[in-house]
């Protein structure tokens, strides 16, 4: 029976698909229930590095309302964002690409429950365009995340297929990004995966100082978020596992990249392994 309810949405919403129980859901409670200021969260933080994980966390608020709640939870992959962000492939990570942002807001405002204080976004392409995204919703609050490199580049390589150099060279161009970002932004937080996996309290504690809406954030539970493990975790530091999976050739590769830009490791508390 489910089934068919989906396939009926679907037939009778297309731009939608299964996603309209969501958008009409949330436009009844903006009828009925008071609407409050918003403030515009987006988590800025590369592919592999830990963003789906902050999501469900920041989602554990009753305060917060991501616009993208399965999967990988990024809102570029909407059906109707879809067009304007991620399609075709080649311009997702490309900087200079031109993005329609006020019609990607309008979008992304049918999907978010509008009668929660913070609006929550997480497209790891995000990071490259952050000032287009300040200038157009506002107040816009953005939570900068890294990892390890070294890590990152391990997912990338087992998940993408990608070499280690071509991984390394993302790495370092997501980092360039992000110091940018810290130096740019209004309104921003720095925060590391480590930080976050290792003392889960104490980034908690920050981003509730930094957001006193998200004060009911919970970390004491599994989440869902893509591990090697395939299972719910517990908040953990999983660096270690995916370090020790790199091979000796793996890692020379990934020096090789990363010791041409080692000022830009130490500016995020990084620093060469092996080397």
């Amino acid at each position: 029976m489910q089934n068919i309810k989906r396939r009926l949405v679907s037939a009778l919403f297309p731009r939608y698909r299964g996603y309209f129980p969501q958008v009409f859901r949330h436009r009844i409670r903006s009828v009925f229930r008071p609407v409050p200021e918003h403030k515009y969260l987006f988590v800025l933080c590369s592919t592999f590095s830990g963003s789906t994980l902050l999501n469900e966390l920041l989602s554990t608020s009753r305060q917060v309302s991501a616009n993208h709640t399965r999967g990988t939870r990024e809102g570029q992959t909407l059906p109707t964002v879809r067009p304007l962000m991620f399609d075709p492939p080649e311009r997702r990570w490309d900087p200079s690409a031109p993005l329609d942002w006020e019609a990607i807001q309008r979008e992304w405002m049918k999907y978010w429950d509008q009668t929660k204080p913070i609006l929550l976004e997480k497209s790891p392409p995000n990071l490259l365009r952050a000032e287009a995204i300040a200038s157009v919703f506002r107040p816009a609050y953005f939570l900068v995340m890294t990892r390890n490199p070294y890590a990152q580049c391990e997912s990338i390589m087992r998940r993408s297929g990608w070499s280690a150099t071509a991984s390394a060279e993302f790495a370092m161009l997501s980092l360039k990004f992000q110091k940018h970002n810290l130096e740019v932004l209004p309104n921003a937080l720095f925060v590391t995966y480590e930080h976050l996996t290792d003392s889960p309290e104490e980034v908690v504690g920050k981003i509730k100082e930094w957001l006193p809406e998200s004060s009911d954030l919970n970390p004491n539970q599994e989440f869902n978020a893509h591990n090697y493990l395939q299972k719910p975790l517990a908040i953990q530091n999983l660096n270690a596992e995916k370090i020790k999976a790199l091979s000796p050739q793996d890692m020379a590769d990934i020096n090789r990249v990363f010791s041409s830009q080692s000022e830009l490791l130490t500016y995020f508390g990084y620093a060469l392994i092996g080397d």
